[in-house]
């Protein structure tokens, strides 16, 4: 194991956090973080990217766009692309493809990455823990409760349905986004409830079409409400994996709970379905994480040895694949 050095700084105009052992070039690991208000800071997320660079890696954990304030939009994806594709030029980083290893949104985030133009063979692997298939679905989820074309349950955690409202209202224009915003930070447990209250009387036919399409409860005018919204659609379907699958031509995990509050497990059932014919996807489904974080079974043997122990079992498989896959990147480019 060696021991990392930790640079905070700025690459490509970004705030990063630049993990890298002793000596180098290393093979290099891009953290993706998810809609999370504490970035780069999150001491999970520390702790992983310290393991990581201890193991002869050197990892870069970027703050991309708006995800601290729980907004996904362009800036996120933009940064990204900067971010891998600038990685290479730093000192102690070598110039082979990246892995990518993204959670929860940031799984997602990162499969949609590796499927841009941009990013043409400057990525090794695509690792996703938590991730959604379909933004739309998201948004079902959080507006009506249920998912898929089969209406199964779904009660999203407040944190996904916060950052689902917060991307519908961010490209609004300033007063009526501000008015939004304010509802929604004053009540983030509550999102929805906190929209509810608010009198839409004044406010431009943009602001009505995301506050109708938010407070909608009925799962078959989804599709409808989001063609009244602005821009809507096509980030839909530009912000989810299923719509770029087909494109990306490196290995890909993806890890998923099978009882996740903030996506639900039937995302993952879907992009199974959806790459059922693709050998180089790979899908590790447990019952071990609260989202994207393990948790203790107790001292319950039949759930230390029905979920625990596979669980661990999966998550070592969804680390150690990666890894290798970026490794063998390196090896071909060095030969």
């Amino acid at each position: 194991m060696r021991r990392p050095e930790i640079s905070r700084r700025e690459i490509a105009g970004l705030q990063v956090d630049l993990y890298l052992p002793p000596g180098g070039p290393w093979p290099a690991i891009v953290l993706v973080l998810g809609a999370l208000r504490e970035g780069r800071r999150y001491p999970l997320l520390e702790a992983t990217a310290r393991s990581i660079a201890a193991c002869g890696f050197a990892v870069l954990v970027p703050e991309l766009g708006r995800l601290r304030r729980l907004v996904l939009a362009d800036d996120a994806l933009d940064d990204l692309v900067a971010a891998v594709l600038a990685l290479p030029a730093e000192d102690g980083v070598a110039g082979a493809p990246a892995g990518l290893v993204g959670f929860s949104l940031g799984g997602s985030l990162a499969l949609v990455a590796a499927a841009d133009d941009r990013l043409r063979d400057r990525v090794a692997c695509v690792a996703s823990m938590g991730g959604y298939c379909s933004l739309a679905d998201m948004l079902t989820a959080a507006t009506t409760g249920t998912i898929g074309t089969a209406g199964e349950t779904a009660a999203l955690a407040a944190p996904a349905v916060f950052a689902m409202a917060a991307s519908l209202v961010a490209p609004l224009p300033r007063p009526d986004r501000e008015l939004l915003e304010r509802a929604l930070e004053e009540s983030p447990d509550a999102p929805l409830k906190a929209l509810a209250r608010v009198d839409s009387g004044s406010m431009g036919l943009q602001a009505r079409a995301v506050l109708s399409l938010l407070r909608n409860r009925d799962p078959s005018a989804v599709a409808s409400l989001i063609g009244k919204v602005e821009g809507a659609a096509e980030m839909m379907a530009r912000f989810s994996p299923e719509t770029v699958a087909a494109r990306i031509d490196v290995p890909v995990w993806l890890l998923h709970d099978e009882r996740d509050q903030y996506v639900p497990a039937q995302q993952l059932r879907r992009m199974r379905e959806a790459m059922a014919a693709r050998a180089n996807f790979e899908f590790i489904s447990i019952r071990l994480l609260e989202h994207t974080e393990p948790r203790a079974p107790g001292l319950n043997p039949v759930r230390i040895l029905r979920d625990y122990l596979p669980g661990l079992f999966g998550l070592v498989r969804f680390a150690h694949g990666p890894l290798k896959a970026v490794r063998r990147s390196l090896s071909r480019v060095t030969r």
